[in-house]
Parts: structure tokens; C-alpha cells; sequence
């Protein structure tokens, strides 16, 4: 029976993050709170992944403003994407493997450093790649905490800011606006792709053909 009872709990508190509506509905009765608890969401959506990031981001910027929301949204996923990487160096592979369906901890592992942080570049700037996980999986591999801070921003905070903008209305209102931010973002986007992606991938596959010892 309390087995029965903790499911459906769980199941219930897991449905607030099924829809945007729903979570913004969960996020506003918190009055004042609000933004703390949006804070809190952000780090934990990084560390234990059970809400998609780009989304709620977008929330952030509908409920705070742009500079706000990406204020919040940055502070709350570079500190999360910080944590899950000291976490994993801490705890072992054992972390990961709760989260990484894909394997990525063993595409990163056996790439020496200047490879490494150009895969880490190109999943955190490039939309579709599981950035998330790349954080926690990153912290089984020798590269610096230093320097995987520096990939964090340098690769995270244009999306960040993208998406605020994006929930914020300011990319509806404002036309001009719009296409600077968008060639913008799509020029930094397009010039990683360039450089990194035949590259990167060219290794990812050199290493999946690599026999298993």
C-alpha cells in the first residue's frame, strides 16, 4: 500500500513538468519565491535531468523578462552543470550510468584533452546534443575543472540567452531585434559547425570502430 501510494505521489509531482502551462502554474504559486524556486529547478534539471532545459529557460524568460530569466537560468544550469561534473568525479561512473543511455562517458574518455574540449565545445553550442549529460560524463575524464568552467560559458550562455529571449516576447516584438540575435546565434552556431563538427564527429566514429578489449 505504500509502495502504491509513493507511485502515485510521484507520478502526480512529476506531471507539473509535463507541460510548460503546467510548470508555470507550479512556479507562480510560490509568490515571492518564484524565482528561488526556478533557481533550484534549473540546477536540478542539470544534475538529475528530469526537465528539459531549453524549454524552461524559455519560461524563465515569460515569467522574469530576458536579462532576469537569463540571469537565473544562467546562474542555475552553470552551477548545476559545475556540480554534476564535481559529483561524478566524486562518486564514480556509477552516477553516470543512471542518466547516460548513450554511452557518452565512453566517447569521452579515451580522447586526450585538446579533443575532448572540442567535443565539449561542440555539444554545448550546437542545439540537439545531450549537454546535460556531457556535463556529468565530463567529470570522469582528466580534463581541469578551470577548464571545463571556461567550456560552460563560452559554449552554454548563447543559448541561454537566446531562449530567454525567445520566452520573453522580445523576438516577436522587436523584428530588428530579432534577426541580429537570430544571425547572431546562427553565425556562432554555423562557425562551431564548420570547425568542429566533421572533426568531432570523425572521432566519435573512430572510436565506436575501435574493437572492445
Amino acid at each position: 500500500m505504500l509502495v502504491q501510494i509513493s507511485r502515485k505521489g510521484a507520478s502526480k509531482m512529476w506531471s507539473v513538468f509535463n507541460t510548460l502551462s503546467s510548470l508555470k502554474t507550479f512556479l507562480c504559486g510560490f509568490g515571492v519565491w518564484t524565482p528561488l524556486v526556478f533557481l533550484i529547478l534549473q540546477i536540478v534539471q542539470v544534475v538529475v535531468a528530469p526537465i528539459p532545459g531549453g524549454p524552461l529557460t524559455m519560461l524563465g524568460g515569460m515569467l522574469f523578462g530576458w536579462w532576469q530569466g537569463f540571469l537565473l537560468s544562467a546562474l542555475g544550469e552553470i552551477f548545476g552543470s559545475c556540480m554534476g561534473f564535481l559529483i561524478t568525479r566524486r562518486v564514480g561512473e556509477a552516477f553516470v550510468k543512471r542518466f547516460d543511455k548513450k554511452d557518452w562517458s565512453k566517447k569521452l574518455l579515451n580522447l586526450n584533452e585538446d579533443k575532448l574540449g572540442t567535443i565539449l565545445f561542440i555539444v554545448f553550442i550546437l542545439p540537439g546534443f545531450p549537454d546535460d549529460i556531457a556535463c556529468l560524463a565530463a567529470g570522469l575524464t582528466p580534463m581541469p575543472f578551470p577548464k571545463f568552467l571556461k567550456l560552460c560559458l563560452l559554449g552554454r550562455l548563447p543559448g541561454f540567452l537566446l531562449n530567454s529571449l525567445i520566452g520573453a516576447g522580445i523576438m516577436l516584438d522587436n523584428h530588428l531585434l530579432t534577426l541580429v540575435i537570430l544571425a547572431a546565434y546562427l553565425s556562432i552556431v554555423l562557425l562551431a559547425y564548420l570547425l568542429f563538427h566533421g572533426r568531432a564527429k570523425r572521432l566519435i566514429v573512430r572510436h565506436q570502430q575501435k574493437p572492445n578489449k
